[in-house]
């Protein structure tokens, strides 16, 4: 199963009409719901180029913690190094990646 949001709020509002913040609160029932049925999640965050990697990094977080298993991040041809790195610092990605397997796409 896939869901989808954007890595800022202007984008967010724009392509789902909601904030992030409620993206995020909405994909917590989605993910409860999906694990109870044995189906896993990915998020697909959008407009990552366009977003501070800090603020990349702490959507993968809540992403991970809301309990999707995968994370494709799209529009992130510049970031995608800053990012790893980003989530490396922070301890999320040795975490976090290794025992989810999330996926940093570069491409888009």
């Amino acid at each position: 199963m896939f869901v989808e949001l954007s890595a800022t709020e202007a984008a967010n509002q724009r392509r789902f009409g909601r904030a992030v913040a409620a993206s995020i609160v909405e994909l917590y029932a989605v993910t409860e719901s999906a694990r109870a049925d044995g189906i896993s999640v990915t998020a697909k965050v959008h407009d990552v180029s366009d977003a501070e990697v800090k603020r990349v990094a702490q959507l993968a977080g809540a992403l991970i913690d809301a309990g999707c298993s995968h994370i494709e991040f799209l529009g992130a041809a510049g970031v995608a190094t800053e990012l790893r790195a980003a989530l490396q610092a922070a301890r999320i990605r040795d975490d976090y990646f290794a025992i989810l397997g999330v996926a940093l796409d570069p491409g888009a």
